[in-house]
């Protein structure tokens, strides 16, 4: 019957199906591949390539889908861009083919591989990254604009070093570049969020710093290019202490020229003071291990973080056109005077931007003031939807006000050393669930704090390790669209268990993952890895050094909460035992403080 159907209809069908949707209906039917692909009318008329699909063997008449006009623009809608085109301005339908396939395969997250990166790089400029954790991490732009990089910089670590890791397509041209970061204070817990390019001025760019002392006398500049993130909070002490509200812009310039073989990074770091709208008190500001996410190109949305009493729950909205601080209007109450629902002060969680539904959705962290001591982690799962139109923006510019927190999920409830409480309900808001999946124990340790949320498509997310003890080594997956859980098909070599790691998407459906704490062990990590979010596309990475012998560790199990429950039992008697024998002076305060922390 689908053969019957007039071409333009068929095109207009599957303007409304997913990627993933339209490359199953293809491959189900040999006589529907093979019309099509036999129709002169429907390859001229509408500018239609029949290629095959990577993911099925090439002589098989079934790995035929359809490019057309109407699938550039699924492109368009699936990718969020403009599509590939050709080096004489037309349509690259072969790219855009390529794009359409690999995206239908990374928005459905139904397999993901893990592949190790060698921890040695062979390059003349590279100083090694040293283990650490509660590090930063955003992805700017490459060298003239080209491309995706991953920055790193600060945590629990001694150097001051930005690190600079451009990792190309997966198809070679990979660089590594680490420039010192100078007069900057280093913070561990903070965030780095990648602002838009600013063009204008000579080579692409204005010069905002004096370059040029950072370079060769002799250098004969061809062109500079710039990218930037801002960086907020993080503590400055050690032991979760000295939170701090500091604001400082990250400008990494990118110079070639005619005279040297290779190009020149330069970094700057600028501290902004920023300004108050009028009744808004920075108080409540300093926080760590909060999250900072970037609305409309502008406004960055500050979320929750661990301050000096504990977990918060503020929200604190930066322009980072005029650097002033402003008020976020969360509407508290329902119109017959009850209060709505929020979530409660957490830190360690994650933010995604789901513009398509004009929402933030935050994942999961944890409470408390430590980040293995103390507090409860859980799995909820909550929007904040943001008032007005589809870009939650006024006319002139500014962020519109009532906005509203929903919960879309409920929680295990899990204290930062492993125990659980079964209760659904642990802000007592079970009336305002939309979802009544559940997850298991193990699966909610993704959600737990200090795990890695990352939105990988316009519809879907993808949650990595997280939680205090035990830590997990599991993927989880998120369909924004249905605010459903995936749970993907995991193959390669398993990366250790931790939290208080980095990670990063990269283009052409890659996570690049670094670092982090791994509780069993009580040691920082400093190895890399990459998730490959299309394996079934089969293509080799070669933009990195592999690692020749990987090693495959355990995956994080249920014995393993198991153990954590039984040791965290455990030490609440110890504790109960001592807390008595100080209270009949069988033992002096500082005497209990060290044993406490042994059994902690």
């Amino acid at each position: 019957m689908l053969l019957n159907l007039p071409e333009p209809l068929l095109r207009q069908v599957a303007l409304h199906c997913s990627a993933e949707e339209i490359c199953n209906l293809v491959s189900s039917h040999r006589s529907l591949n093979e019309s099509l692909a036999r129709s002169a009318n429907f390859c001229e008329s509408s500018s239609i390539s029949l290629v095959a699909l990577d993911s099925a063997p090439p002589s098989c008449a079934l790995t035929r889908t359809i490019e057309t006009r109407a699938g550039l623009q699924l492109l368009r809608r699936d990718c969020d861009d403009e599509g590939p085109t050709s080096d004489s301005g037309g349509v690259d339908h072969e790219a855009a083919r390529r794009r359409f396939v690999l995206h239908s395969h990374v928005s459905s997250i139904a397999r993901v591989e893990w592949i190790p990166i060698s921890d040695y790089f062979d390059h003349d400029y590279h100083e090694p990254i040293s283990d650490r954790e509660g590090h930063l991490c955003c992805v700017l732009d490459g060298p003239g604009g080209t491309g995706k990089r991953v920055c790193i910089h600060g945590g629990f670590t001694d150097d001051d070093v930005v690190y600079l890791l451009t990792a190309g397509d997966g198809g070679g041209g990979w660089t590594w570049d680490a420039a010192p970061a100078g007069d900057v204070t280093n913070v561990y817990g903070a965030t780095l969020t990648a602002l838009p390019s600013r063009g204008g001025g000579g080579g692409g760019c204005r010069v905002a710093h004096d370059v040029r002392c950072m370079l060769p006398d002799d250098i004969a500049i061809r062109e500079i290019s710039a990218s930037r993130a801002v960086r907020f909070g993080g503590f400055r002490g050690g032991g979760y202490s000295a939170p701090c509200d500091e604001v400082w812009v990250l400008t990494i310039y990118d110079i070639s020229s005619d005279n040297y073989s290779r190009h020149f990074t330069v970094p700057f770091w600028d501290k902004i003071e920023p300004s108050t709208t009028s009744g808004y008190s920075r108080h409540h500001n300093a926080r760590a291990y909060h999250t900072a996410t970037l609305v409309c190109d502008r406004y960055l949305v500050i979320i929750g973080g661990m301050g000096h009493e504990g977990s918060t729950d503020t929200v604190a909205v930066l322009d980072t056109q005029t650097w002033t601080w402003i008020g976020s209007d969360i509407k508290r109450s329902n119109d017959d005077g009850s209060c709505r629902p929020s979530p409660s002060g957490r830190h360690g969680h994650s933010v995604v931007d789901d513009s398509r539904r004009n929402r933030l959705v935050l994942f999961g962290g944890g409470s408390g003031t430590d980040l293995l001591r103390s507090g409860v982690d859980n799995s909820e799962v909550w929007e904040l939807k943001m008032g007005g139109d589809e870009a939650g923006l006024r006319a002139d510019g500014s962020l519109q006000p009532c906005w509203l927190w929903t919960q879309l999920h409920g929680t295990i409830v899990r204290d930062g050393v492993g125990n659980f409480d079964d209760s659904e309900d642990m802000d007592d808001n079970e009336s305002s669930y939309v979802s009544g999946e559940r997850l298991s124990p193990l699966e909610a340790l993704n959600l737990g704090r200090c795990h890695n949320g990352l939105k990988v498509s316009p519809d879907s997310a993808l949650l990595l390790f997280g939680s205090g003890r035990p830590n997990t080594n599991a993927v989880l997956g998120y369909n924004l669209k249905t605010d459903e859980f995936i749970r993907p098909n995991v193959s390669g070599p398993l990366p250790v268990a931790r939290f208080t790691g980095v990670a990063a998407v990269l283009g052409e459906g890659y996570i690049f993952c670094h670092g982090g704490f791994n509780s069993d062990t009580g040691g920082s990590l400093g190895d890399m890895h990459l998730l490959d979010l299309a394996p079934q596309v089969g293509r080799v990475f070669d933009s990195l050094p592999l690692d020749d012998n990987p090693v495959s560790h355990p995956a994080t199990s249920d014995e393993d909460l198991e153990s954590v429950s039984r040791r965290t039992m455990g030490g609440d008697i110890m504790r109960r035992i001592l807390l008595q024998m100080m209270a009949g002076n069988a033992l002096d305060a500082e005497e209990m403080e060290s044993m406490i922390a042994r059994i902690s």
